[in-house]
């Protein structure tokens, strides 16, 4: 290990992917940027997974007992040896340059973390969005439309225009992401259903309130398969695990960090997510789940679901 060239841990969570986790390691080793360590935690996989990550040479693995892929997370992270940390999803893939492009405004800048652009495909290389996820994120889209921004490759954001960014959706998925080890705090939440990357992150910038730099041209790309964790929740399913579960817990983490309107405008937000759900099952003429979304609003906040109620009825009077 050099100055120049400190050394980055990949970390692989990996769950019965036997068909795609060589895809993932070996677009690791196939980085631009090559002082680096691959370690593959396997989450309790019933299939070939070990027999395949053996045909790899160099790569660090280790098996677990199944805790999702948090516990894979932080399984890695114990016995990770790097100055940087990333971790890869073993169904995505990073493109050649993703490390080097990253690093390089991680040492320019010294940046707590960087994220980038990826593209996603349903498999045999058929694309879904030639232009990245990121121009379709309603946040980000000023940064690929207006002046000053629409010749900048990398976008730099200071820390009050992240956060607005992370208090209201996850821009990067846990594949996007390079830490610089020395600033990362605690451990990935275990309890999350499904955001674990978004609070872990959230949790970071809030606590050290840094700024960042996420890179427009895509550097990775997110294979949907339809099995795993997000893409498998239908959107009933979705809201109630995100919204009224992960979101409690995020807010509970970060509760010392956030202010009264933070606060506020989160649990505005899951009480209007809820409505939705409830207009959205009354529609497909299901009052069962109607009913379960309107008693899950009261959940997220009982006052602000009361004043939805009496808006709403106002309006119909």
């Amino acid at each position: 290990m050099t100055n120049s060239h400190p050394l980055v841990s990949v970390i692989i969570p990996t769950y019965n992917r036997e068909i795609y986790i060589g895809r993932a390691i070996k677009s690791a080793q196939s980085q631009l940027y090559k002082n680096i360590e691959i370690i593959v935690v396997d989450d309790g996989s019933t299939d070939n997974t070990k027999e395949v990550v053996k045909l790899f040479g160099v790569v660090q693995y280790y098996y677990k007992e199944n805790g999702r892929q948090a516990s894979a997370r932080n399984a890695g992270l114990k016995i990770a040896k790097g100055e940087y940390i990333c971790t890869l999803d073993s169904d995505d893939f990073w493109h050649p340059n993703f490390l080097s492009e990253c690093m390089e405004q991680m040492f320019k800048y010294d940046y707590n973390f960087v994220f980038a652009n990826s593209l996603k495909d349903k498999g045999n290389n058929t694309e879904i969005s030639s232009l990245g996820e990121l121009n379709n994120t309603p946040l980000l889209k000023k940064y690929f439309q207006d002046e000053p921004y629409i010749n900048q490759n990398w976008v730099h954001l200071n820390h009050e225009e992240i956060k607005s960014i992370y208090l209201k959706t996850c821009p990067a998925p846990s594949s996007a992401l390079v830490f610089k080890k020395s600033t990362m705090i605690d451990n990935w939440e275990e309890k999350i259903k499904v955001a674990d990357d978004w609070e872990y992150v959230l949790r970071n910038l809030l606590s050290n309130r840094c700024d960042t730099a996420f890179c427009k041209t895509p550097l990775w790309t997110k294979h949907i398969i339809g099995d795993n964790v997000y893409e498998s929740l239908n959107n009933n399913q979705e809201v109630k695990s995100i919204i009224v579960h992960d979101y409690r817990i995020i807010i509970k983490n970060n509760i010392k960090y956030l202010s009264k309107k933070e606060k506020h405008e989160l649990n505005q937000h899951r009480v209007n997510i809820c409505f939705l759900s409830v207009y959205r099952n009354l529609v497909n003429k299901n009052l069962k789940e109607s009913i379960t979304f309107l008693l899950l609003s009261f959940r997220c906040s009982f006052f602000k679901t009361i004043i939805k109620i009496f808006r709403l009825n106002y309006l119909t009077i």
